[in-house]
């Protein structure tokens, strides 16, 4: 169980890191559309160059939960259930919303990029070629963090079974002993 934590830990801060290339990316394309893009043109849709932030300062936040999450234990569980401190539901939680923010991103950019004028379609159209190459790295950056955040769910999920069975197997043992104990005490 000690390695499943370590690969835990290994897949949240490569996702982390990830998503600080991601907001560097997007923190300069930003910077860079203030500079390039003219006053004159008033359809480009910037919601996805804004969206894009999302990613990258959300990993950091959720590598930041994931880890106090999993190295924290909780204060009123006996010290012999050590599996069940590091492992609760918020957990999961953690892990289901480090798998949906970049899927949510990468399905909204690409309709959007499809069905109006962006930044990125303005930047590659007028040949800036620093803002569109940026646009379009922060983009598929989120391809490899949807697939290792979908590892780490997957490996979140099965942890998370197995700590479920173990403690519930647990709790029946515990429980049939207390069943013992009554009727033991019950018969004298």
């Amino acid at each position: 169980m000690t390695s499943l934590f370590i690969l835990l830990h290994a897949l949240s801060a490569f996702i982390a890191a990830l998503c600080i290339v991601i907001l560097g990316l997007v923190s300069h394309s930003a910077i860079l559309s203030d500079r390039v893009v003219p006053s004159s043109v008033h359809n480009i849709r910037g919601t996805g160059l804004g969206l894009l932030f999302w990613p990258g300062v959300g990993g950091i936040v959720d590598f930041a939960l994931f880890l106090i999450l999993l190295v924290l234990p909780a204060k009123h569980q006996s010290p012999t259930r050590v599996i069940n401190l590091r492992f609760p539901n918020s957990t999961l939680f953690v892990g289901i919303v480090i798998f949906l923010r970049p899927l949510i991103v990468l399905i909204y950019e690409f309709i959007e990029h499809e069905s109006f004028l962006t930044v990125e379609n303005w930047a590659c159209a007028a040949k800036q070629d620093a803002l569109c190459d940026e646009l379009r790295a922060a983009q598929y950056i989120l391809i490899p963090i949807l697939i290792l955040s979908a590892s780490l769910l997957a490996i979140t999920i099965w942890v998370w079974v197995r700590v479920s069975k173990e403690g519930r197997s647990t709790r029946d043992s515990s429980n049939a002993e207390r069943v013992d104990a009554n009727t033991s005490t019950a018969a004298v």
